[in-house]
């Protein structure tokens, strides 16, 4: 209701400006979105600047035909040129939106390999604490295998968080991943250890 109003109270201010300005007022006020103001404005200056035009070339005797010819092909060029840039500000927005999803990715990739590594603790001290020793080497043989992979996971992603768009988006992503790698690192070596203790 309020883009209605405001219409036309911009008609009524404007009444006797040439048809092209009124258009273009018209065609401004009523956009909404980014993308319908972005084509509505340049809609509307290509209507008012060929309304103007064709108001000159029709002169006195023709010169409303003039600036209704006029603002109808300035209208359209003027859309053509809105839709142009319609298009690269979507271009933009969708280039941002996949940014912020690979961050919020890294991010949450981070956060669980810090809570696997607070339950790996956990896990490891169960198995140092198993009395069976054959249960224990097995315990630790195949926990390690899996923590060797989480490692190699772990570098893969590396080279993701190092891309320079992710790294400058959120700088704390690549330590914080390092930090848990250590992590990893050092409980693979605590693993061998009970391997070779439990006589593996």
């Amino acid at each position: 209701m309020k883009n209605k109003m405001s219409c036309y109270n911009l008609l009524g201010r404007f009444r006797k400006l040439p048809v092209a300005v009124l258009v273009g007022a018209t065609l401004t006020s009523v956009s909404c979105t980014t993308e319908e103001r972005i084509g509505g404005q340049a809609t509307a200056t290509g209507a008012v600047l060929g309304g103007v035009a064709g108001a000159l070339i029709g002169g006195d005797k023709n010169r409303e035909g003039g600036a209704i010819i006029g603002a109808v092909i300035g209208g359209l060029a003027g859309n053509q040129v809105g839709k142009k840039r319609v298009r690269n500000l979507q271009a933009k927005q969708a280039e941002t939106d996949r940014l912020a999803d690979r961050v919020a990715s890294a991010r949450a990739f981070n956060r669980d390999m810090y809570a696997y590594n607070q339950d790996l603790n956990k896990q490891i001290t169960a198995i140092v604490q198993e009395r069976e020793a054959k249960r224990a080497l097995a315990l630790a043989k195949a926990k390690r295998a899996e923590v060797e992979q989480k490692l190699r996971d772990v570098d893969q992603r590396l080279a993701v968080h190092n891309d320079p768009f992710i790294s400058s988006a959120d700088p704390n992503l690549v330590p914080q991943l390092n930090q848990e790698r250590r992590k990893l690192q050092s409980a693979v070596a605590r693993l061998k250890a009970i391997e070779r203790s439990k006589g593996g």
